[in-house]
């Protein structure tokens, strides 16, 4: 018991530095994304700080099953040079034994991305696609800058020669490409932007002209006008149909729930492959601490190094990885996807605990190496 806490303890405390550092490295990344509506846009501090904060769950759904197999094998490398390991199997510990705290801590940590990935990270990313709507809503057409196309969201581009303020723009070119419609280009020598009483975005532009291309005719129909009107909420926020189709904006139940009875058959086997890929997550990070843990506590003492060990671990992780996203990509079009999906994840992990279970409780450590590892 000793032991499996001193284990146990090291473990949980690696992974939580190795997490916590692989989570900053990727903070930074995503912040220079969000820090240019803090500093040009005008949002507010808070909404920043809040939208770097909803990015965690995703974070350490992927980041914990990796900092978990690295404390793995930096703990067991460390035990074997320090010829801890050595003798805590001169004293009678089995492989299988040892392995039991890297079992408990990945059972626990496998937990915890099951419930990330089922159930916080669905509920973080609907949260997170709202304040990204609402900034690119209300704070984007600060970021528009003169002399450059401006893109705002999926649909509106807009390049300008001079901005005197947001009711001060001078030589627009507004161009409209709204989905399954007609798209649409305004020219324009003056224009100004506000917000209306549902706070959406308004452009109002006078003295210029809009085309728009008629399938019917084939032709291009001109307007000409002194001034106009067009509300960019319609462009730039996401509508709910678009995201009802997307499966990450769903809890694991839902995705059952809701799977079925989707109209269209990719759709249905996106949602089932997709809850079928969270349920297997807590099997996977089983399976890359045992494969983690395995090498070090099989095989023959060598002062010299354990390279080899780790090389091994690697290789493992990355062939466990790759084969779990092929298995992953094959679900997302056919049932024979999750098949795989399941055996890829469990597998491996039945390997080791068979390895660890069959190993001789001190026969891969010789009296010889006991000795010089007491010297």
């Amino acid at each position: 018991m000793l032991l499996r806490r001193y284990l146990a303890r090291q473990l949980l405390l690696s992974t939580l530095v190795i997490a916590t550092g692989m989570t900053m490295v990727i903070w930074l990344t995503q912040s220079l994304r969000l820090l240019d509506l803090v500093i040009n846009g005008g949002a507010p501090l808070q909404m920043f700080g809040y939208m770097l904060l909803l990015t965690i769950p995703r974070f350490f759904e992927m980041i914990l099953p990796i900092a978990l197999a690295i404390s793995i094998v930096f703990l067991f490398n460390k035990l074997v040079m320090d010829s801890e390991l050595v003798v805590m199997q001169a004293c009678g510990f089995s492989p299988w034994q040892l392995a039991r705290a890297v079992m408990l801590l990945s059972v626990v940590m496998g937990t915890v991305v099951f419930g990330l990935s089922g159930w916080v990270t669905p509920k973080a990313t609907r949260e997170l696609d709202q304040m990204r709507d609402f900034a690119k809503s209300g704070f984007s057409l600060n970021l528009l800058r003169a002399g450059v196309f401006n893109t705002l969201g999926d649909n509106v581009t807009i390049y300008l020669t001079e901005r005197h303020g947001l009711d001060d723009l001078r030589g627009l070119l507004i161009h409209f490409a709204p989905a399954g419609k007609p798209n649409q280009t305004i020219w324009a020598r003056r224009g100004g932007m506000m917000m209306n009483a549902k706070d959406e975005p308004v452009v109002i532009v006078y003295e210029g002209m809009r085309q728009q291309y008629n399938n019917k005719t084939n032709k291009v129909e001109s307007l000409r006008f002194e001034s106009y009107q067009v509300d960019l909420g319609s462009f730039l926020n996401k509508s709910t149909a678009d995201r009802s189709h997307d499966p990450d904006q769903y809890n694991l139940p839902e995705l059952f729930e809701r799977g079925p009875t989707m109209p269209d058959a990719k759709q249905r086997r996106q949602f089932i492959a997709d809850a079928h890929t969270r349920i297997t997550k807590f099997f996977l990070v089983f399976s890359f601490a045992l494969c983690a843990v395995t090498p070090f506590l099989l095989g023959r003492y060598n002062r010299r190094g354990q390279a080899w060990r780790v090389l091994w671990v690697i290789v493992l992780l990355v062939f466990l990885q790759a084969v779990n996203l092929g298995a992953t990509a094959i679900a997302q079009k056919s049932v024979l996807g999750d098949v795989i999906l399941y055996i890829t994840t469990i597998i491996p992990a039945l390997v080791c605990l068979w390895l660890l279970l069959t190993a001789h409780p001190a026969g891969q450590w010789s009296h010889q190496n006991a000795k010089e590892a007491a010297a």
